[in-house]
Parts: structure tokens; sequence; C-alpha cells
């Protein structure tokens, strides 16, 4: 995948306007994506309390995804995270990466 690609998601994820089921699609495919942009994307909507609660989850699952490749959690924004987003990385965190589980 090229930067091109990630900025086209980006686009999507943050569209308003687009389907809320293309939104989703675009938050599960960013996951590939371990870029600056892509993070502060994905976080904008894993924290925004006017999102789609779909959108946002799938959200917080991709961040959850680029942490665990990362080895580290944002802790600034595992703490903004609206309940659904959090709820998603707390769940696969703790399946599949314990130990980078924040104590909040």
């Amino acid at each position: 995948m090229t930067a091109s690609s990630a900025s086209a998601l980006i686009s999507v994820l943050l569209d308003g306007n687009a389907r809320e089921d293309e939104r989703d699609d675009a938050a599960m495919d960013l996951s590939g994506f371990d870029e600056p942009e892509v993070r502060a994307a994905l976080a904008r909507v894993a924290t925004d309390p006017a999102e789609s609660e779909l959108v946002a989850a799938s959200a917080g699952e991709s961040l959850a995804e680029l942490w665990m490749a990362r080895g580290a959690v944002d802790r600034a924004v595992f703490e903004r995270l609206v309940p659904v987003a959090r709820a998603e990385v707390a769940g696969l965190l703790g399946r599949r990466a314990p130990l980078l589980l924040p104590d909040v």
C-alpha cells in the first residue's frame, strides 16, 4: 500500500458526508499504515463523542493494531477515547498484548 492510498482512506474516514460503511471500511484499512497522519486521523475519529459508534469503534481497533505493532500505546489518546473505542482498544490489547494496556 502506498502513501496515496493512506491519504485517500483518510479522506474517506474524515468525510462526514460519506456513507457510514465506507468510513468504517476506511478506518479498518488504515490499520495497515503506521504513519503519523494516519494515527492522527484515527485518533480524531476515536475521540469524537459526536462520531458514529461503528466508525469510532473501528478507529479504536485500528489504533490498537498500530499501537501493538509499535509496542507502545499513546496514553494521551487512550485517555480521550470515547467509550466504544476504548472498549475496542482494551479488548484487543487485553487479548493480544496485555502488557501494553494502560493503567487508567
